[in-house]
């Protein structure tokens, strides 16, 4: 089941707090790069750079719509 941004916004904020440029997920959020490989990328990265967060973040994106993965990046 796809997770609506609601119930993972407050989540994704908290991380980008930690990480202005969005961290692992930069590729992603920041430059809009919002493909199921750029997200890989991003867990893979995230697993290979001690990131747990960032690794259970691109593992919730993966879940979700390019949509939605945009509209992430955009409002927060």
């Amino acid at each position: 089941m796809k997770p609506t941004i609601p119930e993972v916004i407050e989540r994704f904020r908290a991380y980008r707090i930690l990480n202005p440029l969005w961290g692992s997920l930069h590729i992603v959020l920041e430059d809009m790069n919002v493909s199921d490989a750029d997200v890989t990328f991003c867990r893979n990265f995230a697993a290979e750079h001690s990131d747990p967060e960032g690794e259970e973040l691109a593992a919730i994106l993966l879940r979700m719509s390019e949509t939605q993965r945009r509209k992430i990046g955009s409002v927060i």
